[in-house]
């Protein structure tokens, strides 16, 4: 029997064309034994490329959604200062309720692609967690904006590029107005609003992953076993930060 693997994305109508080439990546290498089901939360998509997204020429059964949201709801939260991340990936703080039939969702950045079959993500349990990721070497350096966030000095703040998470769990401890209070609190120290009041929100449960789910080829902090790790056998490659593949075509693993 074929099982359902449920996927959100959160973009704005420039990045429709990179999510189309993390969506193919994803269906070229998931086991044909899955379904996927996309949602994408809506900052402002145009019909024509909804219906690119809809419509990919890929062999294959899977399903497209659009989400909109009431924008109203993030007014007074914080917006990154940073060029290469859009306002709309706040919009993941509503995962739990926006789809209340799901105990469990993957939740992707769209600078990315799937070099393996994520339903080997998708199956990996969080029972006991909120959310699964990948450590982020990059706070590591002594003058990390990390340092000023209200987190223990050895957590290992995680990058959320790449999440499983368990909405089940989120519903159950109302991790999502906790979210809302704590990016507010917090707004002038968030360097990266979204992905900051996740880990300080949800560092407590938080279970690490391998890093073959998101091998970030920019990541300058990794130590030479991470590295190894990494890119032996990555199953998600990720750029994460401004250098970006399609404005960088040198940089590492820009060719897939």
């Amino acid at each position: 029997m074929r099982k359902n693997i449920h996927i959100f994305f959160t973009i704005n109508d420039a990045y429709s064309g990179y999510l189309s080439a993390c969506m193919i990546s994803i269906l070229d290498n998931l086991d044909r034994g899955y379904i996927p089901y996309f949602y994408i939360i809506d900052g402002g998509i145009s019909e024509k490329n909804k219906n690119k997204l809809k419509f990919l020429n890929i062999g294959r059964e899977f399903y497209v959604e659009f989400i909109v949201v009431n924008q109203g709801l993030f007014k007074n939260l914080p917006n990154s200062s940073q060029s290469h991340i859009s306002n709309e990936t706040n919009y993941r703080f509503l995962v739990s309720t926006i789809k209340p039939n799901l105990d469990k969702c993957i939740f992707l950045d769209v600078d990315l692609v799937s070099v393996g079959d994520i339903s080997k993500l998708w199956e990996i349990c969080i029972d006991d967690y909120y959310m699964a990721a990948v450590g982020d070497q990059a706070p590591l350096h002594p003058e990390s904006w990390t340092l000023k966030l209200p987190l223990p000095y050895d957590y290992l703040y995680v990058n959320t590029g790449v999440t499983l998470m368990n909405l089940k769990k989120w519903r159950e401890d109302n991790i999502q107005e906790l979210l809302f209070q704590n990016s507010a609190q917090y707004a002038e120290i968030l360097q990266f609003p979204d992905q900051d009041t996740l880990n300080i929100t949800l560092y407590k449960k938080i279970k690490y992953l391998s890093h073959i789910y998101n091998a970030m080829p920019v990541q300058t902090y990794y130590n030479e076993k991470q590295k190894q790790e990494a890119f032996s056998n990555p199953q998600i490659i990720h750029w994460a930060g401004y250098k970006k593949p399609w404005k960088y075509p040198n940089i590492a693993y820009a060719e897939m």
